[in-house]
């Protein structure tokens, strides 16, 4: 591991890393507006590796929160309907609870289970799934159910986005 601040050689000099960047088309479309260069540069700037494919990165749009009071032991709620026809990608949530709880965040009504949470009494969670998990299809709700034991109150904002 390096140290922070120390130079790391590369194989690649200064010299040529800048000659690169020069020398970058940024618009495949020549007739093009800056607009439309700036735009093909953000879309390909945005990207990550995921272990073996890149993949572009994405940035959440959509804030769901739900307030429900005496989720019953085993009771379902549902925290994301998506629009008609898309799928979520549910890219994170904050959870609280009014007591000690274990809670399953699921795909689908009765559907796979995405995470299980458990919380010490009155305290808060925060998921973070980076670039999202898709849903498993189309129209599938993202819903939160409660396997505590007793009935607990959440409060629970999920954020992703809709494709």
């Amino acid at each position: 591991m390096t140290e922070p601040n120390k130079d790391v050689n590369l194989g690649v000099s200064n010299l040529d890393i800048i000659y690169a960047i020069e020398n970058i088309s940024l618009s495949t479309n020549t007739a093009g507006t800056d607009a439309q260069t700036a735009s093909t540069f953000t879309a390909v700037a945005q990207a990550g590796f995921n272990g073996s494919t890149i993949d572009r990165v994405r940035l959440a749009n959509t804030f769901k929160y739900i307030e429900y009071l005496a989720l019953a032991n085993n009771g379902t709620t549902t925290i994301w309907t998506p629009t008609s026809g898309k799928k979520v990608r549910l890219m994170g949530l904050h959870f609280s609870a009014s007591a000690a709880a274990k809670v399953h965040i699921k795909d689908g009504s009765g559907g796979t289970i995405i995470a299980t949470l458990r919380l010490n009494a009155a305290g808060t969670y925060h998921l973070k799934l980076n670039n999202g998990r898709l849903s498993a299809s189309a129209n599938n709700i993202v819903e939160i159910q409660n396997v505590t034991g007793s009935a607990i109150d959440v409060w629970v904002t999920a954020y992703g986005t809709e494709e």
